[in-house]
């Protein structure tokens, strides 16, 4: 079922010349959440792991202590 909203958008992008169109479409897709395999998030985040690794070597990033960041947390949720 199409709500009357998302058919007023379809129509106004329907209107659009079609390079906005496309790119319109674009945009769209990309902003859709990507279904990802196990294997594909653990690879991912194995990458993500190691990026974060090297720029703590390299200086980028600062470590937090998991028990102080955590409680940090729960005062700022407590605070909320």
């Amino acid at each position: 079922m199409v709500s009357e909203p998302s058919d007023k958008l379809f129509r106004q992008a329907m209107a659009l010349p079609r390079e906005q169109l496309e790119s319109l479409v674009e945009r769209l897709v990309a902003a859709l959440p990507r279904k990802v395999s196990p294997g594909e998030f653990e690879e991912e985040w194995n990458a993500e792991a190691l990026e974060r690794a090297e720029a703590y070597e390299r200086g980028e990033l600062t470590a937090v202590d998991a028990y102080e960041a955590l409680a940090a947390l729960r005062a700022r949720r407590a605070r909320d």
